[in-house]
């Protein structure tokens, strides 16, 4: 596996212009490229006002690891991530999305995931 990473020193961080940069160049093959980030204009990822407040990335090493939202619905709080195309399919998967649980949940709040991109969890 040639991409699987240690994430042990991997942190949530609020995504800045420079993250969303690479982000929205994301591509993934198919079938998976119905995700792809790059062509679309995801104004969700590309409004300020959210970012570090419901819109983080992972990263590690100065690597971007992925994408993660966290919305509150209500007493419901919502979870999504998207792994960048480079570490998907090699391992990372479940530890991916462990280090990526919303920082935003301290009140017991119920989270649900949503994968909003493939992450392979395995």
């Amino acid at each position: 596996m040639k991409n699987q990473i240690n994430m042990a020193k991997s942190s949530l961080e609020p995504l800045t212009k420079e993250t969303v940069a690479e982000i929205v160049q994301w591509e993934y093959e198919a079938p998976y490229d119905a995700y792809n980030f790059k062509g679309n204009n995801d104004e969700y990822l590309l409004g300020e006002s959210v970012w570090g407040v419901e819109q983080f990335c992972l990263t590690c090493d100065g690597m971007i690891l992925g994408q993660v939202a966290c919305q509150f619905e209500g007493d419901d709080l919502w979870d999504g991530w998207s792994m960048a195309p480079e570490f998907t399919g090699q391992g990372n998967g479940a530890t991916f999305v462990s280090r990526s649980l919303c920082p935003r949940n301290s009140k017991g709040k119920r989270s649900y995931w949503t994968d909003t991109t493939p992450c392979f969890v395995s």
